[in-house]
């Protein structure tokens, strides 16, 4: 059985692709900064394939880091239970990828 060359090419960048956000949300959840955050917006978007429609939605929080600066980021990890607009949560980052953060869940009201 003789593979397509161009079919394995795609099969490693895509299996790579994951494997590298992957990383990345592990790395964050294990050695990001934890802080608060709170939904700004959220964006729904669609991807068309022989299935029909899927529906995906963006989470974009707002949040202060270390140095006082004000980040608007996504969430690299999004989950939909309790992510409604304006929803405070935690959230951990990297301070050299700012703008991907990780959920980490609701944040509990003192």
């Amino acid at each position: 059985m003789q593979i397509d060359t161009f079919s394995l090419v795609i099969i490693v960048i895509v299996g790579g692709s994951f494997l590298y956000a992957g990383y990345n949300i592990w790395r964050t959840k294990k050695n990001g900064i934890e802080t608060d955050a709170f939904v700004t917006r959220i964006e729904e978007r669609e991807t068309h394939d022989s299935d029909g429609v899927t529906y995906y939605d963006d989470y974009y929080v707002r949040y202060q880091n270390q140095e006082g600066q004000t980040i608007e980021a996504t969430i690299s990890n999004p989950k939909r239970k309790g992510l409604v607009l304006g929803a405070r949560i935690r959230i951990r980052y990297l301070p050299e990828k700012p703008n991907s953060v990780v959920y980490i869940g609701l944040k509990n009201e003192d």
